[in-house]
């Protein structure tokens, strides 16, 4: 029972090092982009986010992840094709297009990126009150592709979705997070490390006193 014990006290504090490392990998893609490092990690996938998505005139998906400030585009094959950070501290923003095809961020704060399919920065400027506008269910972004399906967004406990709907009523998923990046998503940091966290905080309090009443048991027994 005490080797049961200690396999299970070892991996509780091994998930709490890897939650910690997953806290501390938002704060270190914040960083880099601030830094100037936008662009370091374009082919590395991150998970899509809850923050906003979009669909434009050549079928690609742009997702926002307010979790990790960054844009991500994918293909209808749920392939990566770029993605880099942005530099703001807002954890919202709305993704839109232009008729030109460039990707419009409107973040919290009412910062309004313009960028380009390559993740470089066309334009910055802060406008009063857009993000209000742009969020408001009057202006809704454009989610159906050129082929006429629609898409909306499902979010699950182990990953975000993409799902599209054809002119047939049939639904099918097109973009998912990979099972390796769940570790990143934000419940899954709370599963991953307060739990474990929560769980030896009450093991070492039924120890200690457990411990205490041994003591005093002891010290009765003494003549």
């Amino acid at each position: 029972m005490s080797i049961l014990r200690k396999i299970v006290r070892v991996t509780l504090r091994a998930l709490i090092v890897f939650g910690v490392f997953s806290i501390l990998t938002t704060f270190f893609c914040e960083g880099i982009s601030f830094l100037g490092g936008r662009m370091i990690t374009n082919k590395i996938r991150f998970p899509i986010g809850s923050s906003d998505f979009a669909v434009d005139n050549t079928d690609k998906i742009v997702c926002y992840s307010g979790q990790f400030r960054r844009i991500q585009i994918f293909n209808l094959n749920n392939e990566l094709i770029n993605g880099w950070f942005v530099p703001t501290s807002s954890q919202v923003g709305e993704v839109r297009f232009d008729e030109s095809g460039e990707i419009h961020l409107i973040t919290g704060f009412d910062e309004h990126y313009i960028f380009n399919y390559e993740g470089e920065i066309i334009s910055k400027k802060k406008e009063e009150g857009k993000y209000e506008i742009y969020y408001s269910k009057a202006y809704k972004p454009h989610r159906t592709d050129s082929n006429g399906n629609s898409y909306h967004r499902q979010i699950n406990t182990f990953s975000v979705e993409i799902l599209m709907k054809d002119s047939n009523g049939i639904v099918s998923v097109v973009i998912s997070d990979p099972f390796y990046i769940w570790p990143l998503r934000g419940n899954a940091i709370f599963i991953i490390c307060v739990i474990p966290g929560l769980i030896l905080g009450v093991n070492y309090y039924i120890k200690k006193k457990r411990d205490e009443v041994k003591k005093e048991q002891m010290n009765e027994s003494v003549p």
